[in-house]
């Protein structure tokens, strides 16, 4: 058995998020801070899975401990999307009507809401 390391990169699209997978080290996986996002990526997240080769089948299975989102962009409260966009934006009312207290805005325009385990490199 053998254990495989991921990063799964977001990238826009045209009407859900478009990702990436790609093989990473098990450092990189331990150290996500030292992952290069690729260009016209907006963030990504790590995991893993185990591959076991049985009569020359591989066999592989479900990715494990995955993380949050590490997201590229600005972190923005509540407050701080009224301020900007104002209290009758959508952006605001999907925030107050999900009881979302940060959003991440994405270079590309995008805003996703932040969770417990995500994390934001501001730009």
């Amino acid at each position: 058995m053998t254990e495989h390391y991921y990063a799964e990169f977001l990238y826009p699209g045209i009407i859900v998020s478009e990702t990436s997978l790609k093989e990473i080290t098990r450092e990189q996986y331990l150290n996500p801070d030292t992952i290069a996002i690729p260009k016209g990526s907006f963030g990504f997240r790590v995991m893993h899975r185990n591959e076991v080769i049985e009569e020359g089948d591989v066999l592989i299975g479900l990715y494990k401990d995955t993380s949050g989102w590490f997201y590229v962009g600005r972190k923005l409260s509540m407050k701080e999307v009224a301020a900007e966009f104002g209290e009758t934006s959508t952006l605001y009312r999907n925030m107050e009507g999900n009881n979302y207290p940060f959003v991440v805005k994405t270079a590309c325009g995008q805003a996703f809401p932040i969770h417990e385990k995500d994390t934001v490199r501001e730009v």
